[in-house]
């Protein structure tokens, strides 16, 4: 009996999960105004090491995408797109990464920010 409740355990333990990243679109910014737009990261612990983060911006674009904290264990769950946006433009930023104890469970998003001259 115990091998059999061992399996289903198992199997069940493997299925497809959902991971949702909201919010669905993020809002507009303007040039030489502070953004400040939080991404959450739901239904697991996000895997640091499997993160990846990637953004078409100019270097010195004056924003960044990052976790809000980076001292707590769930850190890659709570991310922000922070800073003074520099250049006007529509700038793709693209997240992805790993859950822990999913299997193969992943997330992906992608954003397109848009960035308004003053």
């Amino acid at each position: 009996m115990y091998k059999y409740f061992l399996i289903v355990l198992s199997l069940y333990g493997c299925t497809g999960r959902d991971y949702h990243v909201e919010p669905n679109q993020i809002p507009v910014g303007t040039v030489g105004k502070l953004y400040n737009q939080k991404i959450d990261v739901s239904g697991g612990v996000v895997i640091p090491y499997t993160v990846q983060i990637t953004t078409d911006f100019k270097e010195d674009m004056g924003v960044v995408v990052k976790p809000i904290n980076q001292d707590v264990s769930d850190a890659y769950n709570h991310l922000v797109i922070y800073g003074v946006p520099k250049y006007s433009g529509d700038f793709k930023i693209k997240i992805s990464g790993g859950i822990y104890g999913s299997g193969d469970g992943k997330f992906k998003k992608e954003y397109t920010y848009k960035v308004n001259s003053k």
